[in-house]
């Protein structure tokens, strides 16, 4: 069953993700007739229209695309994507998705004015400050503040989970975030994009994490998990937009 995050603010607003239990999301990690089958049964619980969807094609590079009615092409259960780290829209009834499975999914989303966002942030992008630069992005596009942005960080990896033998190649002061504990690193992606968006002005009130370790969690695929374990790989889905 899909995990619904439920935010207080915003009655209209939808944030939920895929489980284990809703099937692999990813093309590159199935049958593709398997996959299709999984996202329509996963969006039909959520009570959505697969053409009224929308999911990035995840390219590494410091992309972000806006998004509107004209850019839904076949919707999400065709491989014609808008290829971005982050994807951004002001529509209603537009839903935006990121496949994760361990980075960070998070949702920046301004409740008067209905725009939300969907960054994939993972230890590159979380390294470059990528969602600073979405942030940036609203500002100077949207001409949103940031102390009116909300943001929720979706079913990711935690810093107790997420463990190297040697000091990742950083180009940014991780600080705090980097911790060196009986030799080895702890890289803690939450903790820096959420100290990335105070910096950038958003209240600390206004953020908030799901609370889903997903090394931990069965519930949902864990890249790092299925090489540990030696399980099957997958993708979940996390999907946002305003009703």
């Amino acid at each position: 069953m899909p995990k619904i995050f439920h935010q207080s603010c915003c009655k209209n607003l939808l944030i939920a993700s895929s489980t284990v239990g809703d099937g692999n999301m990813s093309f590159k990690r199935g049958r593709r007739e398997d996959i299709i089958g999984n996202r329509k049964k996963f969006l039909a619980k959520l009570h959505l229209d697969p053409a009224r969807c929308v999911l990035m094609n995840l390219c590494g590079e410091v992309k972000i695309g806006k998004v509107n009615d004209r850019d839904l092409r076949e919707g999400i259960l065709s491989d014609d994507f808008i290829s971005a780290e982050a994807l951004i829209t002001k529509s209603k009834n537009l839903f935006l998705a990121v496949l994760t499975a361990d980075c960070a999914p998070i949702v920046l989303f301004e409740p008067k004015s209905g725009i939300v966002s969907v960054t994939h942030a993972s230890k590159s992008n979380t390294d470059r400050k990528f969602t600073q630069k979405v942030i940036d992005y609203l500002a100077k596009y949207f001409s949103l503040k940031p102390q009116s942005i909300r943001a929720f960080i979706g079913p990711t990896i935690e810093k107790k989970s997420y463990v190297f033998d040697e000091l990742p190649r950083l180009k940014s002061d991780w600080g705090k975030f980097c911790l060196r504990e009986k030799g080895k690193f702890y890289l803690d992606i939450v903790g820096y994009n959420l100290s990335q968006m105070k910096e950038k002005g958003l209240r600390g009130e206004n953020i908030n994490f799901s609370g889903v370790d997903t090394f931990d969690s069965k519930d949902f695929f864990s890249h790092r998990r299925s090489l540990a374990e030696n399980l099957p790989k997958g993708r979940f889905l996390t999907i946002a937009g305003f009703m």
